[in-house]
């Protein structure tokens, strides 16, 4: 007995990847926006590069310019850049 349709998995694998992508995608230039934005950039990593690691890195990417950016990490390097003014 088959358990599903091989044209059904087909199909799901398909959607699949669409999903996959259009996330990434997504992820990608919202980075992308968020580092456009910004006046100091962590690590002097560009805009444009932010997009290429999140496209080519899509959920790794997105983690770690949260991390560089907008976590509390970011926060205490962004306090001692003040203090050093």
């Amino acid at each position: 007995m088959q358990l599903l349709d091989a044209d059904l998995v087909q199909f799901l694998v398909f959607a699949w990847w669409v999903f996959f992508l259009l996330v990434s995608v997504f992820l990608a230039v919202r980075v992308f926006e968020d580092a456009r934005t910004r006046r100091s950039h962590a690590l002097a990593i560009s805009p444009g590069l932010w997009l290429a690691i999140g496209l080519a890195f899509p959920g790794i990417g997105a983690f770690g310019y949260w991390i560089m950016h907008h976590s509390s990490i970011a926060a205490r390097r962004d306090e001692r850049e003040h203090a050093a003014v």
